[in-house]
């Protein structure tokens, strides 16, 4: 959700100027690899989070340690075996509690396998570390009054006597000086020593009370944003420009009188004029009155595709229930969740209802919404009346936001175009004239005002004098317009492709497709407004934005294609009749609802700069077990495709091969799912740009071709590829290459052994059921999924892997021997043996694994484990046919 504009003035104010949502606090050599690492993970999804990757200790970073500390809402501390005996975590600890005694900040402690009163009464290891701290103050003044001492008595008895008392004065001085200095060195540690016992005294996390690691980051991260939530006061409410709309609202939903029933409030208004922003501001007064909550975003958008219906319904109950994992087999609610909403009070906002057809009964968007919790409430936010109408909304019940009155858009302009309340004395009338303009929309208000900020006076009058009196509707889109005026052309670029094409991707996605300068136009896009990036790093951009900018495009070109294809019946003509032109920029087209089409190979010749294809359906799940039948089809070839593509999305590509003339040398992204491809193109071809290949379902591929010229490929995806039947010798030559996918690649018997990869985290050959050796690979590998493949044992070279996590080998029915350098694996957390019906023995712990947590070897036929099992001491979870003998080895 995004964050909530508040007044300058406000108390609140700083609140919602945080840089971060959350800090953390740990050592690293204890669990940076590993909880840490994981938790960190789950918290970005939703959550701003600041770790100190990458930054080298010194006196040069403590500002800005403490800086992140200042701009967090939330410390998370993670108490570990050795964390006392960093200076750094203590120091962040006694800077972290002085923030929460001071501004009230909230600190949680997290307990990673060590106990609670070990914390807070400094035993055990924190005794070791407080004793060395101790300890090396005491091992400095001895050395110096020790040699002070020694020169003294050569003093006496030798004839460099002065020399030598001059030097033990020197060494007396020293050492005042550094007991003078150790006293504040002993407050330092007095201070380290109050800190850790007023935080091991809030409430916070047990490793040792919630096992496994999953689940107690999952509470984690859900307790954290439960907080950041709630973190939002009444008093805040009242701090918001234009509050009282959202205070008129709230009374609709008759909290807390009305707890017999369940109730529908719509909130009704044009685009940009704060129907999003009010309904936010509720959910975070009122969420504590409710058991279960929701936020759907963008449903409008949600259920373009065939599959949204279902995503969204599936999203409505896991967030409801607070259970991520929760799946619907098809369109009838199971009784047992039926039960469950009818026994919960819930709170459920759906925003951007706007398609009438689309939603027939409300039931089809809320499951059970006739069977909620008494005292349920549904809140819809919709452009159209008569939607609201139809969900079953009561005319009383429907809120219609009007403009902002003249205080709260001039507070409102005022804050983006000076950071201030009021205007300057020589911008009143001008700013008098820009509000009036804007007729209280915030949106047009905050556009224009983020526009002007910082630009000279003459800049303000021609923009005054570039409005003209027009409709309501028509004086908003020019109001966005300005904003997009005062771009540079490549801004205008970015911006333009963000409206037609990538909308909803995230930052990191589109700095690698669009190149060049993207990274610093995307900022300036967000500085003027004109877009947002979530936390996570999406892209988005306001409705009103997004059809200003298409609008702009048609007026590019109104009588032959633009520089953006988007509308389903213009992408059409311009292929089938060879319409294109060279300002074609980018092609975009969902082939859900396309019946099929014939091409001349001409279809894309005259496209010179054309740099995006995007053909893709919706209605293709990630499941690519079943046959896909082409939309498009060629049946003299395709003879053309632009020099200049950098990315390339068309699902079920209709040829066997890649048009041989065509030169991939700027192809950044090359996506063929579903293609009739049996090989990408003959021999080497220079793709030096390649980041992302993905041949999802390319029943027919056969093999790849070699891939050196393309060093900078990060993801390859073979999953499906059916009739693949080796992989080459890449390794050397990817040396970015993260994640490699070849799920279902039922063809490959085996893969190059002895390769390193340097930047490999995910490597998965699940279901390549003829696949018989285990890949001898060496690496910073972190995922490694085997299942249901043919091999029978895991060699030594499997301890090389060091940084692997997860080992999954489930399903391997002829697997019969486990190497004991498995042992080696100090990293490993997660080992599933399950179904491996031929394993009778279990290998030989030599080595401690203090990070191993997890082991099913259920479906074996291990009848007992050595003694050695003891050296999984992190052990969280087991499960074994023969427990008991399991548990007496364990003892």
């Amino acid at each position: 959700m995004s964050n909530l504009q508040s007044t300058p003035s406000s108390s609140t104010t700083a609140t919602f100027q945080k840089k971060y949502d959350v800090f953390l606090n740990f050592r690293g050599e204890d669990t940076r690899d590993c909880f840490t690492c994981h938790l960190h993970k789950a918290l970005q999804e939703k959550i701003e989070t600041f770790i100190d990757n990458g930054l080298e200790k010194g006196e040069g970073i403590w500002p800005t340690l403490k800086g992140a500390i200042e701009q967090s809402k939330i410390s998370v501390v993670i108490f570990s075996k050795d964390y006392a005996s960093s200076k750094w975590c203590l120091r962040e600890l006694v800077e972290i509690m002085e923030r929460k005694n001071k501004h009230n900040q909230i600190v949680i402690p997290v307990f990673y396998r060590v106990d609670p009163s070990h914390v807070r009464k400094q035993t055990r290891s924190f005794k070791d570390s407080f004793d060395k701290h101790g300890n090396e103050s005491q091992e400095v003044l001895f050395l110096l009054f020790f040699y002070c001492g020694l020169l003294l008595f050569f003093a006496m008895f030798s004839r460099a006597g002065l020399w030598s008392c001059l030097l033990a004065f020197c060494l007396a001085l020293c050492g005042y000086l550094y007991l003078f200095n150790n006293k504040e060195s002993q407050g330092e540690v007095q201070k380290w020593r109050e800190a850790l016992t007023a935080a091991s005294n809030l409430s916070g996390f047990d490793s040792s009370k919630i096992r496994p690691d999953t689940a107690l980051i999952d509470q984690i991260v859900e307790d954290i944003w439960t907080k950041l939530l709630r973190d939002y006061t009444p008093h805040d409410i009242e701090g918001l420009i234009g509050h009282e709309r959202i205070e008129d609202v709230i009374s609709l939903l008759c909290l807390p009188d009305n707890r017999t029933n369940v109730q529908i409030i719509g909130i009704w208004g044009m685009g940009g004029i704060g129907k999003t922003y009010i309904a936010e501001a509720i959910l975070k007064k009122i969420i504590k009155q409710f058991k279960g909550v929701c936020f759907i975003e963008n449903v409008r958008e949600r259920l373009q595709n065939s599959a949204g219906l279902v995503s969204l319904r599936e999203e409505v109950l896991s967030k409801v229930f607070k259970d991520k994992h929760l799946k619907l087999d098809g369109p009838t609610i199971p009784s047992k969740i039926m039960e469950r909403l009818n026994r919960t009070q819930v709170l459920i906002v759906l925003d951007n209802v706007d398609d009438i057809d689309a939603y027939l009964p409300l039931e089809n968007l809320i499951p059970g919404v006739d069977r909620l919790g008494l005292g349920s409430r549904i809140i819809i936010t919709s452009r159209n009346k008569h939607v609201l109408q139809l969900c079953g909304v009561n005319d009383l019940n429907i809120f219609e936001v009007k403009g902002f009155n003249y205080r709260d858009a001039l507070q409102l302009f005022c804050n983006c175009a000076f950071r201030e309340n009021y205007p300057p004395e020589d911008l009143v009338v001008l700013s008098n004239e820009l509000v009036n303009y804007s007729k209280g929309n915030p949106l047009a208000l905050k556009v224009l005002g983020s526009s002007l900020y910082k630009k000279s006076e003459q800049v303000w009058e021609n923009v005054v004098n570039t409005l003209g009196t027009t409709n309501l509707n028509r004086g908003i889109f020019k109001v966005l317009k300005i904003s997009y005026d005062g771009l540079e052309d490549s801004e205008k670029n970015i911006f333009l492709g963000i409206a037609c094409f990538f909308k909803g991707e995230t930052r990191d996605y589109v700095e690698k497709i669009v190149g060049g300068d993207c990274c610093n136009s995307l900022g300036v896009l967000v500085d003027k407004s004109l877009i947002t990036i979530s936390f996570s790093g999406w892209i988005q951009m306001h409705d009103l934005l997004e059809e200003m900018g298409r609008e702009i495009v048609d007026k590019e070109s109104p009588n032959k294609p633009g520089k953006w294809l988007w509308r389903q019946q213009e992408v059409q003509n311009t292929l089938k009749y060879d319409e294109g032109t060279n300002a074609v920029q980018g092609i975009v087209l969902d082939l859900l609802n396309i019946k099929k089409m014939e091409l001349s190979p001409q279809a894309f010749k005259k496209m010179y700069n054309l740099r995006f294809i995007k053909l893709h359906d919706s209605g293709i799940y990630l499941d690519f077990g079943y046959p896909y039948n082409s939309k498009m089809h060629f049946p003299n070839g395709l003879s053309d495709l632009s020099d200049k593509l950098r990315s390339l999305i068309w699902f079920g590509f209709p040829l066997t091969i890649l048009p041989s003339n065509f030169n991939p040398e700027n192809l950044v992204e090359l996506n063929l799912r579903e293609s009739n491809l049996e090989r990408l193109w003959e021999d080497a071809m220079h793709a030096p740009n390649l980041r992302l290949l993905i041949l999802i379902g390319c029943k027919r591929l056969t093999d790849i071709p070699d891939l050196s010229y393309s060093p900078l490929l990060e993801r390859i995806d073979l999953n499906g590829c059916g009739s693949l039947l080796d992989f080459p010798l890449l390794a050397p030559h990817l040396k970015y290459l993260h994640y490699l996918e070849m799920h279902g690649c039922k063809s490959l018997r085996c893969f190059p052994s002895d390769i390193h990869f340097e930047s490999l985290k995910s490597f998965r050959l699940l279901y390549c059921d003829n696949l018989t050796k285990f890949p001898e690979i060496s690496g910073d590998l972190r995922v490694l999924d085997l299942r249901g493949t043919a091999i029978d044992k895991v060699p030594p070279s499997i301890g090389s892997l060091t940084k692997l996590w997860d080992l999954n080998l489930s399903q391997c029915t002829r697997l019969k021997h486990i190497s004991t350098n498995i042992c080696k694996l100090k990293s490993l957390h997660r080992l599933n043996l399950e179904n491996c019906s031929e394993l009778v023995i279990f290998p030989d712990i030599w080595e401690t694994m203090e990070g191993f947590q997890s082991l099913n070897s259920s479906g074996t036929t291990i009848k007992e484990v050595p003694g050695s099992i003891e050296n999984l001491n992190g052990l969280t979870y087991l499960a074994f046919e023969e427990m008991q003998k399991f548990r007496g080895a364990s003892e």
